[in-house]
């Protein structure tokens, strides 16, 4: 399933009732669950301590363990501008349920923000990740941004300009500007990658965040990219093991690369590596 449409492509029937059953409980039974209050008790020494109760899902997780970090101030001030500073027709597009990737991501902007080297983000639509890392680092590196901003896949080969495209996607590069208008070091590619990254100039980079929920497209985004990832440099895969062979498809390319045992899966979908 796309992000952009929402649609299945390439499944079969039997895959698609499998991904709508899964989509039903995913956003709907768990999320109704988890706004009952299911108070967690831990045995310590012997004592009972109730330590929390389980009140939100974030990407999927559902866990016994306290998410209160999501309410760090600094990262709420950056949530409320992205928000804020979103289209009217787009303010859904902020997820609350995501706040965990957001936060994530910003993190571990904010560690490679002391290398040298710019940021650059591979899927951008609306900028909700990419405004929350310039927010929530306060970098001034510059940042560059790889989209096709017109709803037209061509590696999938058809146009994805429907109805949900419009609600979720940004697919005028003309609102992209406007959202980033306020960013004097942020530099936007019109293009799908790879082949567009040779549009970034940029010679070194810290921070790589990929979300065009293509692992394809992604892996090869990241071997075209590699030679210019600094040492210590963080890549951050969006959509890394949502399963259906995701993973499998990145593979070869960690294998070739030789950093196949220094990627980091979790459990809310995201693929984390530092470059050694």
């Amino acid at each position: 399933m796309t992000a952009e449409t929402g649609k299945f492509t390439g499944m079969s029937i039997k895959q698609r009732i499998k991904d709508l059953i899964c989509n039903l409980i995913y956003y709907k039974v768990i999320p109704g669950l988890s706004k009952r209050e299911v108070p967690y008790s831990l045995n310590c020494l012997d004592e009972s301590i109730v330590c929390f109760e389980l009140r939100d899902v974030q990407a999927g997780v559902f866990s016994k363990y306290s998410t209160e970090y999501l309410n760090e101030q600094k990262f709420l001030d950056a949530c409320i501008t992205v928000k804020n500073g979103l289209p009217p027709s787009a303010k859904k597009v902020f997820r609350e349920d995501m706040r965990l990737r957001y936060y994530t991501s910003c993190k571990f902007a904010k560690i490679a923000s002391s290398l040298e080297g710019c940021f650059v983000s591979i899927g951008v639509s609306f900028g909700v990740t990419s405004r929350l890392i310039l927010e929530y680092t306060s970098s001034k590196k510059e940042y560059w941004l790889v989209d096709g901003w017109d709803g037209y896949d061509p590696h999938r080969s058809k146009v994805m300009k429907t109805h949900t495209a419009h609600d979720a996607y940004c697919s005028n590069i003309n609102d992209a500007k406007e959202i980033f208008s306020g960013y004097d070091k942020v530099r936007i590619v019109q293009g799908f990658a790879p082949e567009a990254l040779h549009g970034i100039e940029a010679e070194k980079i810290s921070f790589l965040h990929l979300d065009t929920t293509d692992p394809k497209c992604e892996a090869a985004s990241i071997e075209f990219l590699w030679d210019r990832i600094v040492p210590g440099g963080i890549i951050v895969i969006d959509t890394f093991n949502l399963g259906r062979g995701y993973v499998e498809e990145y593979s070869p390319l960690f294998k070739k690369l030789g950093c196949s045992d220094g990627v980091i899966g979790t459990a809310h979908g995201q693929g984390i590596i530092v470059k050694r």
